[in-house]
C-alpha cells in the first residue's frame, strides 16, 4: 500500500475517535467491550493492539495482570497521542509507527493480539500471515469484521468530513473465508459469532488460538 494515498495518514485524530464514539455509532463502546471481555477471559500477560489509534481498547487492559503492551499503528500522530496517554500505564509499553504488514514491523510475541476493524483495509490473507508472527505459540488473536448492510452504508455517516476518504477504501471480509483461511496457518477458532449494535450495523467477532 502506498503510504501517501493511504487516508489513514489524513485522518486527523479527534475526528475518528468523535465519529467512532457518536451515539449513532457506538463503535468505539462497542470495540472496548469486545477487547474486555476477551482480556477477562484469557488473562493474558502481553498484547498487542493492531491498529491502536489512539488508544483503541488499551484502557481495557488492567495492569494489574497485563504486564506488557505493544501498540502498532501506521499514523504517527496516532501513536504519539497513544504514548502520552498510557506511557506509564504499564511495565513495559512498546509503540511502533508501523505498517503492519511490513517486514520493519517485528516484535517479541504475545499472548493476545487485538485487531478490531482492521482487516478490511489490508489484504486479509497477507494481514492473517503477518498477525500470527505476533503470537505467541498457544497465544490467541481476537479479531473484529464488518459484515455487509443492504440499508446502512459500510462508512457510517457523520458529521466528521475527514471520515468520507475512507469510501471506496473499506473492503469488507467474509467471515466464512477469513476462518478457512485461518485454519490454513495454524489458527483454530474458537470462538465465532455476530453483534448486532443500535445503528443495526452488524459484526462478526472471531477469537483464535495458534497452535503450540
Amino acid at each position: 500500500m502506498d503510504n501517501e494515498i493511504n487516508p489513514w495518514l489524513e485522518i486527523p485524530l479527534e475526528e475518528y475517535e468523535a465519529h467512532m464514539s457518536m451515539a449513532s455509532v457506538a463503535q468505539a463502546q462497542y470495540l472496548a467491550r469486545v477487547i474486555d471481555g476477551r482480556v477477562q477471559d484469557i488473562r493474558p500477560a502481553s498484547v498487542a493492539i493492531i491498529g491502536c489509534s489512539g488508544g483503541n481498547g488499551i484502557e481495557q487492559l488492567s495492569p494489574a495482570f497485563v504486564q506488557r503492551v505493544v501498540a502498532v499503528d501506521i499514523n504517527p500522530r496516532f501513536i504519539e497521542a497513544t504514548r502520552q496517554r498510557y506511557n506509564n500505564r504499564f511495565n513495559q509499553f512498546e509503540l511502533l509507527c508501523q505498517d503492519f504488514l511490513s517486514p520493519g514491523c517485528s516484535f517479541e510475541g504475545v499472548d493476545l493480539v487485538f485487531g478490531g476493524l482492521i482487516f478490511e483495509y489490508v489484504d486479509y490473507m497477507s494481514g492473517l500471515s503477518a498477525v500470527k508472527t505476533f503470537i505467541k505459540p498457544g497465544g490467541y488473536l481476537s479479531v473484529v469484521l464488518q459484515l455487509p448492510s443492504e440499508t446502512i452504508s459500510a462508512v457510517s455517516p457523520s458529521p466528521y468530513s475527514s471520515l468520507s476518504m475512507l469510501n471506496g477504501f473499506l473492503k469488507l471480509v467474509p467471515p466464512e473465508a477469513f476462518e478457512i483461511y485461518a485454519k490454513t496457518i495454524g489458527l483454530s477458532v474458537i470462538v465465532s459469532r455476530r453483534s448486532e449494535l443500535d445503528s443495526g450495523k452488524q459484526f462478526h467477532e472471531l477469537l483464535f488460538k495458534k497452535e503450540p
